[in-house]
């Protein structure tokens, strides 16, 4: 049942096991599923090579690839309720959206922010009613 994974996993992301623990591999498997099952009829990750993208509907992951601020277009939230996207830079590189429809990781209203201008960041936002909600990140 989705909603009890959501509560379990988002209790234990503050203390994971340590990679020495034998609980380490089955709780980073199980971390892998909560989020690749819902998104398992979506396609694979796209790369962004330019300053401007929008986000498909066959889009599963982005990776930012561009040297610059890239600014995302992504669905009006509350079309896609429940959708989940993961986005990373492999470049120093910001990403931000088109429209203030971003609530931080720390909650608060919509702005831009996405990832910050550093190789290896990574978000995972999931749409709300109003808002794309950073649900995890780095």
């Amino acid at each position: 049942n989705l909603p009890a994974l959501v509560v379990f996993f988002m209790a234990n992301l503050s203390q994971p096991p340590k990679k020495d623990d034998p609980r380490f591999d089955d709780w980073m498997a199980n971390l892998w599923n909560f989020i690749r099952v819902p998104l398992s009829n979506q396609k694979d990750y796209r790369v962004i090579v330019a300053a401007t993208d929008t986000l498909l509907t066959t889009d599963y992951g982005l990776i930012a690839n561009f040297a610059g601020t890239v600014t995302l277009t992504l669905p009006t939230s509350s079309t896609c309720v429940g959708r989940r996207i993961i986005i990373k830079t492999i470049t120093a590189n910001t990403v931000v959206s088109a429209n203030s429809d971003v609530s931080a990781l720390a909650g608060g209203a919509g702005g831009t922010a996405i990832l910050a201008a550093t190789a290896g960041k990574f978000a995972f936002l999931e749409a709300g009613l109003t808002l794309w909600h950073v649900m995890m990140a780095n």
